[in-house]
């Protein structure tokens, strides 16, 4: 987290996000302690202006720590999402960027449930004509 202060500082209009794949990892940080969970560090460190957003592993993308960095005016964006109801729960979580390897499987999971979609992602109507 040296890093993004010494950024913010010389830096102020760069955008930052931290980001961690593991509790230890964020120890190692030094934004982990025994008082704290790891969502009360991540947002402290988007209320002290280290970091824009949070860039977390899937498992870490918990709810509590999706309102605790929204609520310190912060974004989270949650990587290595490999199956379209993971991406459909975290979406429902509030998470702000969901990250994979698959655009399609991402761009089905966003979109509305029960309503087809044509070759270039617009609705179609009942004879798989696009919609206007």
């Amino acid at each position: 987290m040296d890093v993004l202060g010494v950024l913010a500082a010389a830096h102020p209009v760069l955008r930052r996000a931290w980001s961690f794949e593991s509790p230890r990892q964020a120890a190692a940080a030094g934004l982990r302690s025994p008082r704290f969970s790891v969502a009360r560090q991540a947002a402290a460190a988007v209320a002290l202006g280290l970091a824009e957003a949070v860039s977390v592993k899937r498992p870490l993308a918990r709810p509590g720590l999706v309102r605790a960095v929204h609520r310190a005016g912060g974004r989270v964006y949650v990587w290595e999402v490999t199956r379209a109801r993971q991406a459909r729960r975290l979406s429902a979580r509030g998470v702000d960027a969901l990250i994979g390897d698959d655009p399609r499987l991402l761009r089905e999971a966003s979109r509305p449930r029960g309503r087809p979609t044509g070759p270039r992602g617009r609705p179609t109507g009942p004879h798989g004509r696009p919609t206007a």
